[in-house]
C-alpha cells in the first residue's frame, strides 16, 4: 500500500463495524428544494461497487456494511442497484447491505430486495404535513412521468408509511432518516416520529441540514447543536413510549456508535490485484513436523 495511506486495519475501534457509503444511484425520484439533484455528481457503477467492496474486504479487519446512498433514489436506479446487490449476494454474502430510498418505489422491488438479501432499509422522511412537504419538494420523476409539487408532496406522505409496512412484511428492518431544517420542519419532528414508529420503523435518526448555495431552501441555515439535541430527545421520547423491542435486529447491531466510515480515498490507493494470491506462484510448503521422540515407560507389576 502507498506509504502516504496508512494501513486501514489499525483504525477500527473495538467491536466496531466498517460502513462503506457509495453513491451508486444515478437517477432521482423526489426533487428536493433544499438539495437540488446534481446530474454531474460522481456516481459509482456496478464494477465500482464490486471493486470497492473487494478492496474493503481485503484490507479491513472486521465486519463490513455497504450502504448505497444517493445521489438519487436507490430504487429509481434498479439496473445499477439490483445488479450490484446480486453480485454482492453471490461473491460477498457476508457483507451487510442497505439502501437509502424515498419510499414510493418500494412496492415494485421489495421482492427482489428480499431475494438479494437486503439487510436493512433507510427511508428519508422530512415532513409530516402537506404544507411542509410542498416547501421541501419541487416535484418528482415517477414511472417516466414528471409530477408537479403538489402531487409529489402527497405521494411522499402516502408512500412513506407503506414502504415501511412492505419492508417489515419481508423482514427487512427500517430506519428513518430525517434532515432537520430550522424554521421548516423542526416543529414536525415529534409527529414524524410517531407516524414512522406506528408504521414499524425500528429507529429514527436526525441529521443536520447543510445549506447548498443557490438552492431555494438554503436560507434556513444549519441547525444549532441545541436544536439537534432537542430533536433527538423528542424522537427518543416518542420511540420509548411505544416501540416494540426488536431484539437481535440488524439495526440493533448497526448502531451509530459502532459505525466507522470507510475512507474511499484509501481504498482508491489500494491495488486490489496485489492483495490477491498469485496463481503462477507455487504455494509455500507447509512446515515439516519435528521428529517424534520415543519415550520408554516402565510399569512395575506385582
Amino acid at each position: 500500500m502507498d506509504a502516504k495511506h496508512p494501513s486501514l486495519r489499525d483504525a477500527l475501534p473495538r467491536l466496531g463495524i466498517w460502513i462503506l457509503h457509495l453513491p451508486a444511484a444515478p437517477h432521482p425520484l423526489l426533487l428536493r428544494r433544499d438539495r437540488p439533484f446534481d446530474p454531474t455528481a460522481p456516481v459509482a457503477d456496478v464494477p465500482d461497487v464490486a471493486r470497492y467492496v473487494a478492496a474493503a474486504r481485503r484490507s479491513l479487519k472486521g465486519p463490513l456494511a455497504l450502504e448505497i446512498d444517493g445521489p438519487g433514489d436507490a430504487l429509481a436506479s434498479p439496473e445499477t442497484v439490483l445488479r450490484a446487490l446480486s453480485i454482492l449476494r453471490e461473491h460477498h454474502p457476508d457483507v451487510v447491505t442497505g439502501l437509502v430510498v424515498d419510499g414510493p418505489l418500494m412496492g415494485e422491488y421489495v421482492e427482489e430486495l428480499d431475494a438479494f438479501g437486503l439487510a436493512y432499509l433507510v427511508l428519508r422522511r422530512d415532513a409530516a404535513t402537506e404544507s411542509t412537504a410542498r416547501r421541501l419538494i419541487d416535484g418528482a420523476h415517477y414511472r417516466g412521468e414528471r409530477l408537479d409539487r403538489d402531487a409529489a408532496a402527497r405521494m411522499m406522505l402516502e408512500e412513506g408509511p407503506r414502504a415501511i409496512h412492505l419492508a417489515r412484511r419481508h423482514d427487512i428492518p427500517v430506519a428513518v432518516r430525517t434532515t432537520l431544517l430550522p424554521a421548516v420542519n423542526r416543529g414536525e419532528i415529534g409527529q414524524i416520529a410517531e407516524e414512522v414508529r406506528e408504521a414499524g420503523a425500528e429507529r429514527m435518526d436526525v441529521v443536520a441540514h447543510h445549506p447548498v448555495p443557490g438552492a431555494p431552501l438554503s436560507h434556513p441555515g444549519a441547525p444549532t447543536p441545541h436544536e439537534m439535541e432537542d430533536a433527538r430527545e423528542t424522537i427518543q421520547t416518542v420511540f420509548a413510549a411505544g416501540t416494540v423491542h426488536h431484539g437481535g435486529s440488524t439495526l440493533d447491531w448497526l448502531s451509530p456508535q459502532r459505525m466507522q466510515k470507510v475512507d474511499l480515498d484509501q481504498l482508491d490507493a489500494l491495488d486490489v490485484l496485489r492483495t490477491l494470491p498469485n496463481p503462477h506462484e507455487d504455494p509455500a510448503p507447509a512446515p515439516l513436523l519435528p521428529p517424534r521422540k520415543a519415550q520408554v515407560i516402565a510399569v512395575a507389576t506385582m
